[in-house]
């Protein structure tokens, strides 16, 4: 899937980020990247969360209040992640899938409760944080870049203002 990009760069617009990338050192890069990753994670939780008010009818709200974002770094790598947090266990807040969102994304067979043994029904499955990604990608990728430049520039001119 290839995304029309909302910005263009030129020969000379790459040679002043790369300019500015050498100015800020790789430090500042790597502060301008994770603010970039934050701004394209925030905006598939934007998305998921969207898109679980639209297909979930009969909800209590519990799966889309658990949809939240976590950026990790570590060395010269920034990542984030966005998805149903697990709730707070022995180790403290944790991030991963939600005990209900599971049963929703791979969906169920016909189950019973195991103390009444009444039928509750199953579920159809219904992969909606692929779904999602999917039709995100193209702007996410748009939002990483727009910001990752927007960042590293930001960060040579404060530099730039101290000398």
């Amino acid at each position: 899937m290839t995304a029309k990009a909302d910005f263009q760069l030129d020969k000379r617009s790459v040679r002043a980020v790369l300019r500015a990338m050498d100015e800020i050192g790789q430090r500042g890069v790597k502060t301008a990247t994770r603010g970039a990753v934050s701004k394209a994670v925030t905006a598939v939780r934007k998305e998921l969360k969207r898109e679980v008010k639209s297909q979930f009818t009969r909800r209590t709200g519990n799966l889309e209040r658990s949809i939240g974002r976590k950026l990790k770094s570590y060395k010269h790598t920034v990542w984030g992640a966005a998805g149903a947090k697990r709730p707070r266990g022995r180790g403290g807040p944790s991030f991963g899938l939600a005990p209900h969102e599971h049963l929703l994304v791979l969906g169920t067979q016909e189950r019973r409760q195991r103390t009444t043994g009444r039928r509750t029904g199953r579920v159809s499955p219904n992969n909606f944080p692929e779904r999602v990604l999917r039709r995100m990608q193209g702007r996410v990728l748009r939002i990483f870049a727009r910001e990752t430049i927007r960042g590293i520039n930001r960060k040579a001119k404060k530099l730039r203002a101290k000398r």
